[in-house]
């Protein structure tokens, strides 16, 4: 009776205790492969665009001379950043 009772149900959970584990742990690494889904290459990158279409973009405004040469200063900037 006591083993029907406390020991067999206690066993039962025992046995389920490396499932429950391996089952969070493949849960927790599917979280950070999805974090870390996007490469610091590929952020490298789309920052590097980011900056070519923005300097391409400033050559395109137009203003007084004093505002075009600090919009170069600025397209200059960028540009040494690449």
């Amino acid at each position: 009776m006591i083993n029907q009772k406390w020991v067999k149900p206690i066993i039962t959970e025992i046995n389920t205790l490396p499932n429950e584990i391996i089952k969070t742990l493949i849960m927790k690494i599917t979280e950070l492969s999805k974090k870390y889904e996007t490469t610091y290459t590929q952020i490298s990158h789309d920052a590097k665009q980011a900056k070519k279409d923005l300097a391409i973009s400033l050559q395109n405004l137009v203003g007084s001379e004093f505002d075009i040469k600090g919009i170069n200063a600025f397209v200059d900037m960028l540009n040494d950043g690449m």
